[in-house]
């Protein structure tokens, strides 16, 4: 495992977060708010979901406090 620079802005680590609704774990950048579920793999610009897009299509409100951050700078 190891730390991964954001593959799609490529400003910022990828943080390890918490959807504190669903328990879902994901990896999410905070430079371009890109999203990828935990189990998702590999972690590509090509499959980035958006973190605001994402929490809506589950129903939740897109803002920062619907996650905790596990993992400021996250080993993948």
């Amino acid at each position: 495992m190891k730390k991964i620079i954001c593959p799609l802005c490529e400003q910022d680590y990828l943080m390890k977060a918490l959807i504190c609704k669903t328990q879902e774990h994901i990896y999410v950048c905070n430079e371009c708010e890109a999203l990828w579920k935990a189990d998702q793999t590999p972690i590509t610009p090509e499959n980035d979901l958006r973190f605001r897009l994402y929490l809506k299509s589950q129903g939740l409100e897109p803002t920062w406090d619907s996650i905790k951050v596990i993992e400021e700078e996250a080993d993948v």
